[in-house]
């Protein structure tokens, strides 16, 4: 499933103070909504400090990742707020970004970058938090994507959990555009990351959850590594007749979908021998 890179539609969700929306997407209007039934934007009552309103970009915390600061703009009804954004699985800096061929229009784009967007213009202001050890995007080119690699190589689930401490209590040291509360905004494996971090450390306000799952981690990446391209692509698309088989034909019709070594005799193989195949040729 391929992302559009502009604005659309977007369902806002609150239950037992819990803030979920699951497309990448966002609405201010309905952001403005729910964060002020839920007491997160309410006005500081002083003059907001223009200097701040201009992208600030950070080393936080023990790991000096990097982070993307805006402040939201002072013709809004700016609040307190101050929203923790936490990027999914992979090598991902503070901009989240997703190539041009996985996005309908073609572009290269920031998955973080829109939705911070909106929460700015909803009087929110954004901390983008980067991953330890990934540094700012600026190519494709994957030996420019890290400022240490051996960092990011050895990384634990308590590093992701302290990167977010870090960007807290940077948070409540500095106050940057006079922020008090703190809300954080949790992509696909930031949403654990999140849930984690706020079940220990009860200065969080509030969480933003997009494309959460409630399935155990193994399951969740045992999908994503293998099992995706056969739900999403081969056994709907490639497998035309959806009979369980991928023929000869069909696999034409997909060049470089089906890694198969075909023997002269056979015109088809099984969907169930392509998913053992790519199990066991895999490198992890």
């Amino acid at each position: 499933m391929k992302a559009d890179s502009s604005l659309g539609h977007a369902c806002c969700s609150r239950a037992l103070g819990l803030l979920s929306m699951l497309p990448l997407i966002v609405n201010t209007a309905c952001l403005a909504r729910t964060f002020s039934d839920a007491g997160l934007l309410a006005n500081s009552g002083r003059p907001s400090d223009a200097s701040s309103s201009a992208e600030q970009r950070l080393k936080v915390g023990r790991y000096q990742s990097r982070a993307i600061l805006n402040c939201a703009p002072i013709q809004t009804n700016r609040s307190e707020t101050l929203a923790i954004m936490i990027p999914g699985s992979g090598s991902n800096g503070p901009e989240e970004m997703a190539p041009a061929d996985m996005t309908l229009d073609g572009k290269d784009v920031s998955l973080f970058e829109p939705i911070a967007s909106s929460f700015r213009n909803a009087g929110l202001h954004t901390l983008q938090l980067g991953k330890p050890g990934v540094e700012y995007f600026s190519t494709w080119d994957q030996s420019k994507w890290f400022y240490d690699q051996k960092m990011y190589s050895a990384l634990k689930w308590k590093d992701l959990l302290d990167n977010v401490q870090d960007a807290i209590s940077f948070t409540k040291s500095t106050a940057p555009c006079g922020s008090k509360k703190i809300v954080l905004v949790g992509h696909s494996e930031g949403t654990m990351v999140a849930i984690d971090v706020a079940d220990a450390n009860r200065s969080v306000d509030g969480i933003i959850l997009l494309g959460y799952t409630g399935g155990p981690y193994k399951n969740i990446l045992d999908w994503q590594l293998f099992e995706r391209p056969f739900e999403l692509l081969i056994a709907k698309d490639v497998d035309a007749n959806h009979d369980g088989f991928v023929t000869r034909s069909e696999a034409e019709q997909w060049p470089g979908v089906v890694s198969y070594p075909w023997r002269s005799i056979e015109t088809q193989v099984s969907i169930d021998t392509l998913r053992a195949l790519q199990r066991q040729n895999s490198k992890l």
